[in-house]
């Protein structure tokens, strides 16, 4: 799964990402984790996260990190991650009209 607004993710990330999804055996999730926590918005969901994430939203639950606990995550450290990132761009997205001039520039926040 990636978000819409994600302008700094790369076909080489994207790449490595679907080869480690392939890889693992045991994980129904695998997300990056970064300084700020893990990244639902660039991970890889297994279908066996649908019912446990379905009952999530039933019982009131809205942060996917949250949804997740029934699930077996596999998490990618930074240091395995930032090879593919120029800077912290990697996860960083667009939410005002700023930010969208700086990813149109290509310049980092």
């Amino acid at each position: 799964m990636v978000a819409v607004d994600l302008p700094y993710l790369t076909p080489a990330w994207l790449a490595a990402m679907a080869g480690r999804a392939l890889a693992a055996e045991a994980a129904d999730a695998i997300l990056p984790r970064s300084e700020r926590g893990l990244e639902p918005l660039s991970a890889v969901y297994h279908r066996r996260c649908l019912a446990p994430i379905r009952r999530a939203l039933a019982s009131g639950v809205r942060k996917i990190t949250d949804a997740l606990a029934a699930c077996r995550v596999e998490e990618i450290a930074p240091e395995e991650w930032k090879p593919f990132a120029r800077g912290a761009l990697l996860f960083e997205n667009i939410n005002t009209p700023s930010d969208y001039e700086r990813a149109a520039a290509d310049e980092p926040k």
